[in-house]
């Protein structure tokens, strides 16, 4: 915040002083700082979050290869099955 001294003259002939402060857009050191640290927890939730994302869908990947590899096993496992009762009759 700034001050200004604000003169006014009167009607009567007389001057009313005052003191006047205007809030501006000029930021303090400790705002600036304060609004840095913020953003930077910020940034580091957001890797955190990205992070967790990744993981979950390397998680899933992994379970979609996992029932694939399964469903092939079975599918397998019936076609010999399927061969193997075709070749007793």
């Amino acid at each position: 915040m700034q001050g200004y001294l604000l003169l006014q003259f009167q009607g009567d002939g007389s001057w009313f002083v005052s003191w006047l402060f205007i809030s501006i857009g000029v930021r303090t050191l400790a705002e600036r700082k304060r609004d840095f640290h913020h953003e930077s927890q910020t940034l580091a939730e957001r890797k955190r979050d990205f992070h967790h994302e990744n993981q979950t869908l390397a998680e899933r990947k992994r379970d979609f290869h996992h029932e694939s590899q399964t469903l092939d096993e079975r599918k397998r496992q019936e076609i010999n099955a399927s061969r193997t009762t075709h070749t007793l009759r």
